[in-house]
């Protein structure tokens, strides 16, 4: 999730007030103590450079010289100077962070950030306080990426408010949308672990209020940014409440991202939030307008693939195909189902030439179960053994990775999906075996779906268990 760090705001801010102080201490210094102006000048030369070394993207350099600088100074005789250092050398930290030292980098940006709030006071500096406190958010964001979530997110959230406490009692600013934004990643984050629709809630109402200063034609890029923040929101919202209403307002954002996120201007970007549109229309399928739904879904898929080429973005692509698949299995159920099986099985076999059992076990696991439910579909209309063999064989080598401990969901599908292939395979050959074999699937099934935990899908198997039992009871008649 894209956390945005306020670098160079932050950096012009606490320059310019650097040099407003720095020019008292000077004359101060040039009249009564001529050696001290001496080393203040050095420091300040050194300042400079480094700052320019942070400008042009030179982390490493300016860290280096940052810290060099904090050996000679001290928060009580240039306070201005250590706030604006010890911002720096955060800044820095979390720069480098993105490339090595991860966890590391960022816990050392976070201390030099509450360093130079020992200088910048809410009351008397407001702007860098509040830029700070942003920068100490996004630090313990990207930290919660890593291990320990809950507990760093709450950090993160805590942070945001402080900055956003100033932003209360003074004018709103491009600084107050992207904390507003930052926060709504940060409930979205939340979300997963606790309160999930008091969080999303919350993300959505940040996200609307960073949309409020952040309009589409000052700021293009940032306004889609939180539009796809807020459609990502819904989204899951629309898994815990009022589906039909939060997936409509999702492809509504997501909408409103792409007048910026082109395919010219931005294919990237355009490609993602068409992956994103194929999977909320495929989800909105599941509501109303089943069959037109799922459509628009296959086309926002294609349209995506047109820019996720296997050669450029392999993982982009398996990912897509393998939903483009699914999409196809929907539509087999609908209409033309011996087309639209055999498409969903091309998909999933362009999937899986990129996700191989060695690099990717658990993704090449759910397309081979994928693969399994499109072989049942084509069974229905060409070569009945030899399809539902083949959905046998694929539903076989998924649960060789759907270990029950590690994806206990996965493998109950699995084995019920692999119990129906069996059931409907004992009306063409080796019935007595082909049913006791079904038995036992849904027998391992019913261990992960219990009554208590999940009634609808215990009872989905019960019933599917209940109709082999009684099929292997008259064959033995």
């Amino acid at each position: 999730m894209r956390h945005l760090r306020l670098s160079k705001l932050a950096k012009i801010l606490i320059t310019g007030t650097l040099v407003a102080v720095i020019a008292g201490v000077i004359l101060h210094f040039a009249f009564v103590y001529p050696e001290q102006r001496k080393q203040h000048d050095i420091i300040l030369s050194s300042v400079e450079q480094a700052d320019e070394y942070l400008n042009a993207g030179q982390y490493e350099n300016a860290l280096k010289s940052y810290l060099e600088v904090s050996k000679s100074i001290s928060e009580k005789r240039e306070s201005s100077i250590y706030g604006h250092v010890n911002n720096s050398i955060g800044i820095c930290y979390q720069e480098l962070a993105r490339r090595l030292n991860r966890e590391e980098n960022l816990t050392n940006a976070i201390i030099a950030y509450e360093r130079a709030l020992k200088v910048y006071s809410s009351e008397a500096n407001p702007k860098e306080y509040a830029a700070i406190q942003n920068n100490i958010g996004t630090a313990y964001s990207e930290l919660a990426e890593i291990r320990d979530t809950e507990n760093r997110i709450a950090r993160a959230i805590e942070a945001y408010q402080h900055a956003l406490a100033v932003y209360s009692v003074s004018p709103r600013s491009p600084l107050h949308a992207s904390t507003e934004y930052n926060l709504g990643n940060a409930h979205v984050v939340l979300s997963t672990i606790k309160d999930t629709q008091e969080n999303l809630s919350t993300a959505i109402g940040c996200y609307k209020e960073s949309l409020s200063l952040w309009t589409l034609e000052a700021y293009p890029s940032y306004f889609a940014s939180a539009h796809m923040g807020l459609a990502n929101a819904y989204s899951l919202l629309a898994g815990v409440r009022d589906k039909e209403y939060n997936l409509d307002k999702a492809i509504e954002s997501y909408e409103q991202a792409l007048a910026v996120k082109t395919a010219e201007k931005d294919p990237v970007g355009y490609a993602g939030i068409k992956y994103n549109l194929g999977t909320t229309y495929v989800a909105l399928a599941g509501v109303r307008d089943q069959e037109s739904n799922i459509q628009t879904a296959i086309t926002c898929f294609l349209e995506a693939l047109r820019i996720r080429t296997a050669e450029k973005y392999p993982s982009d692509y398996a990912a897509t195909q393998n939903n483009l698949g699914n999409a196809y299995c929907v539509l087999a159920k609908l209409a033309d189902k011996e087309l639209n099986a055999n498409r969903a099985i091309n998909s999933y076999n362009e999937a899986l030439s990129v996700y191989s059992l060695e690099a990717y076990p658990l993704n090449n696991a759910k397309v081979n179960s994928g693969l399994g439910n499109a072989y049942v579909l084509l069974s229905d209309v060409q070569d009945k053994a030899g399809n539902l063999q083949k959905a046998i064989d694929m539903y076989t080598r998924a649960l060789v990775i759907f270990d029950p401990l590690k994806y206990p969901l996965d493998f109950a599908s699995t084995q019920n999906n692999l119990g129906n292939a069996y059931s409907l395979l004992s009306f063409v050959r080796d019935t007595r075996a082909n049913l006791t074999k079904a038995i036992e699937c849904y027998e391992a099934a019913l261990r992960i779906y219990t009554a208590d935990k999940y009634p609808l899908s215990h009872a989905d198997v019960m019933t599917n268990l209940q109709k082999a039992n009684t099929l292997l009871e008259t064959s033995q008649n």
